[in-house]
């Protein structure tokens, strides 16, 4: 098996980044102005006017502001109705796959230095919450053993969660505590398990078990498994009479329930703060050929589930939610896969949908959208095309070169 053939056999282990902040001042403001003498009544540039002529006057200017507003605006052109994005994190450096291999770039994609580099090959990169270390697998040349390794962001302690059979893995994720990574894997004949393994302490993995009769993970592009909480998780799964399903189970192993259903999901998503998933799925004609998609928003504590369009072609495919969890950028075809571009939703609704520019022709699984910790940049990955950076508000495009596949963006606290 070729390089890009393994990238493509490992394209579902892919999960689903300067900083513009106001500095918080406030107290040191508040401080300064208890400090400083007021001016006596009269004092400054106020004449010392009555109390009911100074009334009047003020009156008088706050009309006259009102009104020099209104005059400027007038034929000026209404911006979009798009909410601001909104700073969550702070971003760090990208992690890229390049040549089977892990590295570092600069966010400008300057800079590349190795990570994660040897025999086998390194894959499906997730960062901690805190960004101060990752996750990732490492399979070795023949494709027969999977290692689940944390290291610390420059590569260094790097420590096995769990090992098992190339065939027999499915996805990890972080806890949003940053101190447990959730691996769903094969166990046996007919049989998939959870295991939940504490990241300091690895020799202390326990199994969540799962209910019989269904195979979890391995299907479709996205999420096999997530975080919805400190004490629930998202794990995907099929039914051979019921078709593709989502469920979501307490870490304790109960509370096993079913959130969304379809006859063949795709892509599934989970927002940061673990509310809502996110899936697309093809409508077919009555010869069952593909004929367009949609894609689904899930309100993960109720099983809600609609569809948001994005008004733009037939074909809406991946949805990845926003950091602040209020938008979401959805890739929108005009045919098939053709005509594709990157379009900004609202998840309420509440603004009409914008599109900030062309993302390219590959199919779903030969792309990966990922946004920025701060929520102002979206980076795409697309297989033989060039990696770009979209500037969510100005929908301004820049490459960072071909070959490099985005595994993740570090965030970093906010100071």
């Amino acid at each position: 098996m070729t390089g890009e053939s393994l990238d493509r056999t490992l394209e579902s282990w892919l999960r689903d980044d300067a900083d513009r902040r106001v500095p918080d001042h406030l107290e040191s403001v508040l401080a300064a102005t208890v400090g400083t003498r007021q001016r006596r009544q009269g004092a400054g540039p106020w004449p010392s006017w009555s109390g009911r002529t100074r009334v009047l006057a003020i009156a008088a200017l706050v009309a006259l502001a009102a009104a020099s507003v209104t005059l400027l605006s007038v034929g000026r052109p209404r911006p979009h109705n798009v909410p601001v994005p909104t700073a969550v994190g702070v971003n760090g450096v990208l992690l890229v796959r390049f040549d089977r291999d892990l590295y570092e770039l600069d966010a400008n994609g300057s800079n590349r230095r190795a990570v994660v580099v040897g025999p086998g090959g390194e894959f499906g990169a997730v960062f901690s919450p805190d960004g101060s270390r990752f996750a990732f697998g490492r399979m070795d040349d023949n494709l027969s053993h999977v290692q689940i390794v944390v290291a610390n962001v420059d590569g260094s302690r790097q420590t096995v969660m769990l090992e098992t059979r190339g065939d027999e893995s499915r996805g990890y994720a972080w806890s949003p505590d940053g101190e447990r990574l959730a691996i769903l894997h094969h166990a046996g004949p007919s049989s998939d398990s959870l295991s939940i393994v504490e990241v300091d302490d690895p020799a202390s993995a326990r199994a969540v078990s799962l209910p019989r009769h269904t195979t979890y993970g391995h299907f479709g592009f996205g999420l096999q498994v997530g975080w919805a909480s400190s004490d629930e998780l998202i794990v995907t799964g099929s039914q051979r009479k019921i078709g593709q399903v989502i469920y979501a189970i307490r870490a304790d192993g109960s509370g096993f329930r079913e959130i969304a259903k379809s006859a063949g999901y795709e892509y599934v998503g989970l927002s940061a703060d673990g509310r809502w998933l996110t899936y697309f799925e093809y409508v077919r004609d009555s010869l069952g050929h593909a004929v367009g998609a949609r894609s689904h928003l899930v309100e993960v504590a109720t099983g809600d589930d609609r569809v948001l369009s994005s008004g733009h072609g037939a074909w809406d495919q991946e949805l990845v939610i926003s950091p602040a969890g209020t938008t979401g950028a959805m890739v929108a075809c005009l045919n098939g896969f053709d005509g594709c571009d990157l379009v900004i939703v609202s998840l309420d609704g509440s603004s009409a949908a914008r599109v900030i520019g062309p993302v390219g022709g590959p199919t779903p699984k030969e792309r990966r959208i990922v946004y920025s910790p701060d929520g102002r940049k979206i980076l795409v990955s697309r297989y033989n095309q060039p990696t770009i950076v979209i500037d969510v508000a100005t929908g301004e495009q820049t490459e960072l070169g071909e070959g490099i596949w985005i595994e993740a963006w570090q965030p970093l606290p906010r100071p």
